[in-house]
This record gives C-alpha cells, sequence and structure tokens, in this order.
C-alpha cells in the first residue's frame, strides 16, 4: 500500500501530492514499483497535528480521487478518513477501500455505510482523538498486545457478519502508544493472527524508528525497512509505506526466504 497525501501538514514532505500531475506521477511511480494498493489521505493524523473541517478534507482530495479513478479504473484506491460523509463521497466517486484511524469510533454512522457499500475497511487502534493521542492517560495499558486485540475483539463483535469479510486490521503503530509499547506490538505481532483477518501495518518512517536514531523521517529508509521485515515475520498481510520500491523489495526477499 502506497501512501499518498494531499495535507501539507503530513510529517513525512515527500508523500505530499501538490497538483494532479505530481500526484499521478507518484502513483505511477508507485504502482510500477510493486504497490497494489494507493492510500489516499486528506487531512494528517500525525499525534500533534491540526484537525481540518469536513470541507477542508474533502477539498484536499476529491479532485485526486477523481483523477485516479479516470486514469486506473481497475487499480485499488484507499481513502484515509475517519469521517462517514467523506467516505461516502468517495466511495461514490470510485473509492474501494476505507482506511478508518477510529475503526469507527469517531462516526458512528461509518460501520452503516460499510454495511450499505460492503466495501474493504480497515480498522486501526488508537485512543483519545489525532491531537490528544499522546496524553498519558491513553498510554496506560495492562498489556498493551492483550488489550489491543481485545480491542478488535470488542469492535468485530459490533458488525455484521457481511462486513466482517471485508476487515483488515491495524495495531496501530505510533497511535497512542510509547516506543516500548510500539516494539512490544512489533514483537508479538504474530499474536494477532487469532483475530483471523489480514493484518495491516504501518511502520514508515515513524517516530519509533527515527527517534531510535535521534534522527528524522528523511532519515529512516533503513529503519523502516527492518522493521517492516520483523513484521512480515510476525505475519503482516499488508505492508503501509512511502517507499514502495524498497518496500517490495524486502517483500521479495522474505517471501523467497519463506519459500
Amino acid at each position: 500500500m502506497g501512501i499518498v497525501n494531499t495535507s501539507p501538514d503530513s510529517f513525512y514532505n515527500k508523500s505530499v501530492s501538490h497538483s494532479e500531475n505530481d500526484f499521478l506521477t507518484k502513483v505511477e511511480e508507485m504502482m510500477q514499483d510493486g504497490a497494489t494498493i494507493i492510500d489516499l489521505g486528506g487531512s494528517s493524523s500525525r499525534p500533534k497535528a491540526y484537525m481540518l473541517s469536513e470541507e477542508e478534507e474533502w477539498n484536499n482530495v476529491e479532485k485526486y480521487i477523481k483523477v485516479f479513478v479516470k486514469q486506473f479504473p481497475d487499480k485499488i484506491l484507499s481513502l484515509d478518513t475517519y469521517r462517514s460523509s467523506i467516505a461516502r463521497k468517495g466511495l461514490d466517486l470510485g473509492v474501494k477501500m476505507i482506511n478508518d484511524i477510529h475503526a469507527g469510533t469517531y462516526d458512528l454512522k461509518m460501520l452503516e455505510l460499510l454495511e450499505e457499500y460492503q466495501v474493504a475497511y480497515c480498522m486501526m487502534h488508537m485512543r483519545g482523538e489525532i491531537g490528544s493521542m499522546m496524553k498519558a492517560e491513553f498510554l496506560q495499558y495492562d498489556d498493551v498486545v492483550s488489550d489491543v486485540i481485545k480491542y478488535f475483539v470488542l469492535r468485530l463483535q459490533e458488525l455484521q457478519k457481511s462486513i466482517k469479510l471485508n476487515i483488515v486490521i491495524d495495531p496501530g503503530f505510533g497511535f497512542s502508544k510509547t516506543m516500548t509499547q510500539n516494539y512490544d506490538l512489533l514483537r508479538h505481532l504474530s499474536s494477532f493472527q487469532i483475530l483471523d483477518k489480514p493484518i495491516l501495518v504501518g511502520l514508515s518512517r515513524k517516530s519509533m524508528i527515527y527517534k531510535l536514531f535521534d534522527s528524522d523521517p528523511e532519515h529512516a529508509l533503513h529503519g523502516s525497512i527492518a522493521a517492516t521485515t520483523v513484521a512480515l515475520i510476525g505475519g503482516a498481510n499488508i505492508i503501509r509505506t512511502h517507499d514502495v520500491k524498497a518496500t517490495s523489495d524486502a517483500i521479495r526477499i522474505f517471501e523467497m526466504w519463506k519459500s
């Protein structure tokens, strides 16, 4: 899954598209390099991001959805949003997957929408909201691995049987977790296979990687690939990344090793 953002507030500037031509260039390169899903986000979800209005978010993605569907009608476009109104507009234009960092808890109409449209849906674990997720109260876990798994068990129980067929889970690396908790999740990623759902992992250039080296997102590629390889060994099924070529190479090595 290749990441393309249209909000200038993204934590990694090279993932941001500033025009339709730039967007198409990024998408074409990602697909040539091995991406089978493109994840489009119009509102930054980094821990201290400014929460955009619904109008601002839609303005950031509408034209890019239209140009993607026109140029690549058979390809999978995922829309990174937690608002059912944005998701509905995107689905009506041809979006094929919704990536929701709140797993339907921010907007209770999201699950109704999924039942109506029957599309792929990634539900991620987090606590709090974008601006508050790293507050101490949201970082308290009895056991982060068990607690996150229990969260998904409860969320899955709330879904209609027809919706469950299309669910992907994301443990939410970097969202309401400390450095230690992130690595606990990565260490025990295989435990999430008990949920019997595809596991999406987003580790690309996150602070759990670059802070380990006292660095920044610009210099986190090698660490991202190392963490991604660990995640593949742990059972990750979808890798969400800014760096599709390097990640595709890592996946090929992993698949050869596994075979």
